[in-house]
C-alpha cells in the first residue's frame, strides 16, 4: 500500500538522495560492483575420512524465520540524513527493502544497488520487489510490449545472477491491480513465469513471490477504504495465478479497524486456510496520528505492534517490513506511518518493534 518509491545516491563514502519516482540521479560506478562476501565454508584443508566411513547426509537447509525489516526511508535525503537511517535502522532489523520500478534494476546507479552494495558498511540483508504499476494512479508505468518485457526479463536475471538474493519481488499488490487495471493484470499474469522460471535458473536459491493486499484479499472495503467490508467479496482464489515461493501481503489493518483492539484474533490465522507457503509482509503499518475522525497516538501505534507479534506468533512469518523507519513525504494517512518522525529519536512505536 506504501506509494512512495525512494532513489537515492552514493557519492563514496557521503551519501546523498531525495524522493522523487520517475528522476533516478547517478550513482558512481565504483560503488555498484560485486558486494559477495567470503563464504565461510571455504575449506582450509583438515582429516580425511577413512574409506569405511559412511558419508554423513548434508542438512536440509532451514528457513530463518521471524525476521523483521524497514523500507529505505531517511529522515531527509542529505549525506548526514543517509548515512543517519543506515546507522540507525540496522540496530532493530533484519532486512532493508526497496520497492521501484523495475527499469532500475537495469541500471547499476539506481537505488537497488545501493541498498545491496550498503551491506558491506552495515550489518543487515537487503531485498528489492520490483513494481510495473504505479500503485497510486493505478496505470501501467511503461506498456508491457515484447521490448519491455525483455528489458525486465534480462535486468531481473542479471540481479539475481550478480547478488544471489534471498528474497526477490515482482508485482506489488496484484489483487488492487487486477481491481483498477484488470488488462495490466492478466498481461502480467502471462509474463510473470517467465520471469519464475529465468530468475530461479540464475539463482536457485532465491525466493521469488509477488504481493498480495491483505485486506482486499479478505474482502475488507470499509474504513478508509470508503466502502463495506464484505467477506463474500474475497480474493483468495487469486493466489494460484502466480506461483510464488512465499505467500506475501501488505498489511495494514488501520485502514479498517479504528483500534488494534477491534482485529480479530484469527485475521492472520486465516491465511493458512488458503496456502501452505510460508508467509511474509512485505509492508506493514499503523500511524501514529491518523486523520480527522480516525485518529490515532504513538501509544496506539505500539499497541498494534504488540498486537501483531500476537496474532502472528502461530504462522512464524519469514519476516515482516514496516513500511517507513521515519515518516515520508506522502499523503494521509501514511504520512505518519513512520516508527519515528524527521525529527524524533524514539517513539512507543519504535520501543514496541525494537522489543520483538
Amino acid at each position: 500500500m506504501k506509494k512512495l518509491i525512494l532513489p537515492v545516491i552514493i557519492i563514496v563514502i557521503l551519501i546523498g538522495a531525495y524522493i522523487a519516482f520517475n528522476n533516478q540521479p547517478e550513482i558512481p560506478d565504483d560503488l555498484s560492483g560485486d558486494t559477495g562476501e567470503p563464504s565461510e565454508n571455504t575449506s582450509t584443508g583438515g582429516e580425511q575420512q577413512s574409506g569405511d566411513e559412511t558419508p554423513e547426509e548434508p542438512e536440509t537447509p532451514t528457513m530463518e524465520r521471524g525476521l523483521k525489516g524497514v523500507s529505505l526511508s531517511a529522515a531527509n535525503y542529505t549525506g548526514e540524513g543517509i548515512l543517519d537511517f543506515f546507522d540507525r535502522a540496522p540496530e532493530s532489523n533484519d532486512l532493508i527493502t526497496w520497492v521501484g520500478d523495475w527499469a532500475q534494476l537495469g541500471d547499476t546507479d539506481t537505488a537497488p544497488y545501493l541498498v545491496y552494495n550498503m551491506r558491506d558498511l552495515y550489518d543487515y540483508e537487503a531485498m528489492v520487489i520490483t513494481a510495473y504499476i504505479d500503485q497510486g494512479s493505478g496505470t501501467i508505468l511503461r506498456p508491457l510490449d515484447e521490448e519491455t518485457k525483455q528489458m525486465y526479463l534480462d535486468s531481473a536475471v542479471s540481479f539475481a545472477s550478480t547478488y544471489k538474493p534471498l528474497y526477490m519481488g515482482f508485482g506489488v499488490e496484484m489483487n488492487i491491480v487486477k481491481k483498477t487495471n484488470p488488462d495490466a493484470y492478466y498481461e502480467f499474469k502471462e509474463f510473470y513465469p517467465e520471469v519464475y522460471e529465468a530468475v530461479k535458473e540464475a539463482s536457485p536459491d532465491t525466493l521469488v513471490f509477488t504481493v498480495w493486499q491483505l485486506e482486499q484479499m479478505k474482502g475488507l472495503d470499509g474504513g478508509l477504504f470508503g466502502g463495506v467490508n464484505d467477506p463474500e467479496q474475497a480474493q483468495w482464489e487469486l493466489l494460484s495465478d502466480f506461483e510464488s515461493d512465499l505467500a506475501a501481503f501488505t498489511l495494514y489493518p488501520c485502514l479498517v479497524y479504528g483500534d488494534p483492539s477491534e482485529i480479530p484474533t484469527d485475521y492472520l490465522t486465516e491465511i493458512t486456510d488458503y496456502t501452505n507457503q510460508p508467509i511474509v509482509f512485505t509492508e506493514m503499518g499503523w500511524f501514529r496520528e491518523g486523520v480527522t475522525g480516525w485518529e490515532s497516538t504513538p501509544e496506539e501505534q505500539a499497541e498494534f505492534i504488540d498486537r501483531y507479534f500476537d496474532l502472528s506468533a502461530s504462522i512464524d512469518p519469514v519476516f515482516t517490513i514496516w513500511s517507513f523507519y521515519y515518516d515520508q513525504g506522502t499523503f494521509a494517512p501514511f504520512g505518519t506511518m513512520g516508527l519515528l518522525d524527521v525529527n524524533m529519536t524514539e517513539t512507543a512505536g519504535l520501543e514496541a518493534w525494537s522489543s520483538h
